[in-house]
């Protein structure tokens, strides 16, 4: 939020009325901080471009492949996997998975028995069993 707020004044300069240097000062950091997060961040963002470039190329070829293959595939040396995935999160280029219909139980077929312990009064350890197999 600091840099970004200062990235704004720096943006805006011409508008600004007092100077930056006096901004700079009371905000105790140097200029040379200033332009050499503004080259950074500059950079950060033409490389996001091109890998956004380069994701939807992939995505026209593979409209499914999940943001890890295509980290692996790109090998990017400007991102880690965790921010490669943030990236695509935050560029809506998350592949939508599929609805997976399959039930791991199939009931179907089953015998169901009526519970016999219903108004059975229970007095001692061992009187009633009971199993679901």
């Amino acid at each position: 939020m600091f840099f970004r707020t200062i990235e704004f004044y720096w943006k805006n300069r011409e508008k600004i009325t007092h100077s930056l240097n006096s901004l700079y000062r009371s905000l105790d950091i140097s200029k040379q901080a200033i332009h050499k997060y503004l080259d950074r961040s500059n950079k950060t963002k033409s490389e996001g471009l091109q890998i956004l470039l380069l994701i939807h190329q992939i995505r026209e070829d593979h409209p499914t492949m999940c943001c890890r293959d295509m980290y692996y595939k790109l090998q990017p040396s400007c991102m880690g996997r965790e921010a490669f995935e943030r990236f695509c999160r935050e560029n809506q280029l998350m592949s939508k998975r599929p609805i997976n219909y399959q039930r791991t139980t199939d009931s179907r077929g089953v015998t169901r028995f009526e519970n016999l312990l219903i108004n059975l009064k229970i007095n001692y350890m061992n009187q009633v069993w009971q199993s679901d197999t």
